[in-house]
């Protein structure tokens, strides 16, 4: 990620727009109240049925039945990455200030163990055939490879250019897209080390990326407002679409064959995986400046984006400041899942 702002620092973000129709599955369906602060990435665990939200100075913790916020379960310095490890009772976060990964209790936020990484741990990515945890360094160009069952650091994946968002495939392939480079490195964990890379021509800046496992499809999102759809056994270009200005996150629900990619200019693209060849955008959610990160529940459905208010900036470029005690987490839900409106009476 480009930085942890909460306000993402471009004021320019606030007048773009995205001329797609607005959502006919998707509304904003309300939001849920935190502390004031930067955010970076968030993740859902459907063990703990809790949302983790990386903040500037900790984790912050959602439980998603009671919606009940702890503001910082886990502390931490600059924190990019948080991701709740499957099978476990543990989550693991980057802190991007101090190059060191944190493993903790999802409950309790009791820390298990420390592990020092790369130079701007960002992303973290578990890949599910090896168990390992791969912590993308964005500074040191380099990938860090935890394994939590040892409690140790257990090798490391040099990459040219500087990583933002990994996905894996569940073979042992893990996916990251190269900021700089316009492209997709293709990593084989067990080798230790990059076995090829995708070019992501007409994509500036990658930033957001996911796998879709019925399809095989990895979804790039790119910072000049599309996103390519790519084959991720053969890197064949399938698909160019237009999203909304500055992604940072990809947000997969496989159950529900919907892919979301939330943007800084309050654009939240709603994508239909419908085959590998048909990976379509049906619409958009108007939701607020800087929400550019954020979870799918796939259970619900529902997305959360962290947000805030921002004030009129003072002068013309200046970077407009938040609005204090606004920061939320919006939440998106399907339609579907909302209550019914009663009929008027007459």
């Amino acid at each position: 990620m480009r930085s942890i702002s909460s306000i993402c620092g471009l004021a320019i973000l606030l007048a773009a727009s995205t001329p797609v129709a607005a959502s006919d599955e998707y509304v904003v369906a309300g939001s849920i109240a935190g502390a004031d602060g930067g955010w970076d990435f968030a993740s859902v665990d459907p063990e703990t049925n809790r949302l983790f939200v990386a903040r500037s100075n900790g984790v912050t913790a959602v439980d998603l039945a009671t919606r009940k916020v702890t503001d910082i379960l886990v502390e931490g310095a600059g924190v990019h990455g948080v991701s709740p490890i499957p099978g476990t009772p543990f989550a693991i976060s980057a802190n991007g200030k101090s190059a060191n990964a944190l493993l903790f209790d999802k409950l309790t936020g009791k820390i298990e163990a420390t592990f020092p990484t790369g130079q701007g741990p960002d992303a973290i990515v578990v890949e599910p055939k090896s168990g390992l945890v791969v912590i993308f360094n964005g500074k040191s160009h380099d990938a860090t490879l935890v394994d939590v069952t040892s409690k140790s650091v257990v090798g490391a994946i040099a990459l040219d250019g500087k990583p933002e968002v990994g996905a894996a495939d569940g073979t042992g392939r893990v996916f990251v897209n190269l900021e700089d480079k316009n492209a997709i490195a293709v990593i084989d964990v067990a080798a230790r080390k990059v076995v090829g890379a995708y070019a992501l021509n007409g994509c500036d800046a990658p930033t957001g990326l996911a796998f879709d496992q019925q399809t095989g499809v990895l979804i790039s999102a790119c910072d000049n407002n599309v996103a390519k759809a790519i084959d991720a056994k053969t890197g064949a270009d399938l698909a160019t679409l237009k999203i909304g200005k500055g992604p940072d996150g990809v947000l997969l629900d496989a159950p529900r064959r919907r892919a979301f990619i939330p943007a800084a200019d309050g654009t939240l693209s709603v994508l239909a995986l419908r085959a590998r060849d048909e990976i379509v955008l049906v619409g958009a959610v108007k939701t607020t400046a800087g929400a550019k990160t954020g979870a799918v529940d796939p259970s619900t459905g529902n997305v959360y984006l962290p947000s805030v208010k921002l004030q009129p900036s003072e002068k013309e470029g200046a970077r407009p400041k938040p609005v204090p005690g606004s920061f939320t987490i919006l939440v998106v839900a399907p339609k579907s899942q909302l209550p019914p409106v009663a009929a008027a009476k007459d």
